[in-house]
């Protein structure tokens, strides 16, 4: 899946060579140990059991989901919006603009949705879910 960025959302990242947030307690990638979480994801449909890779994540729980996201499992990203593009819809409904299009809302709950995938950190105490209510509720508004 493609990331959406904004010059003022993501720090000049160029001159790091190992940005701290990639590496694990013990100084190792993160993205080389989630290599292993989105294969066995791959595997559940290429092992010719037909299922779809988002079961593989159904049994985490969202706060999971966005730590496999933040080591750059894309199926994981693809899941979490995949799940809460409904619950967008539903929101962006009780929301009125003059000259909006219903469709333009839509797309700005779910920019809120994907930078609450980017920017969750549970460290917080909140859920991802209130967080990334409030942050679609922003962006709708």
């Amino acid at each position: 899946m493609n990331s959406l960025y904004w010059d003022n959302d993501q720090p000049d990242r160029e001159n790091d060579e190992t940005p701290e947030e990639l590496l694990d307690e013990d100084g190792g990638n993160k993205a080389e140990l989630n290599s292993e979480s989105r294969s066995e994801a791959e595997a559940v449909t290429a092992d010719g059991g037909g299922k779809d890779p988002a079961e593989f994540y159904q049994d985490k729980t969202d706060e999971e989901v966005v730590a496999l996201c933040h080591q750059g499992d894309d199926l994981a990203e693809e899941y979490l919006l995949d799940k809460y593009k409904n619950f967008v819809r539903a929101k962006a409904r009780s929301y009125f603009l003059i000259g909006a299009d219903h469709e333009d809302i839509v797309q700005e709950g779910m920019i809120g949705l994907y930078k609450a995938i980017r920017d969750y950190r549970p460290d917080k105490l909140s859920t991802f879910h209130a967080f990334a209510e409030q942050l679609m509720f922003h962006h709708m508004v």
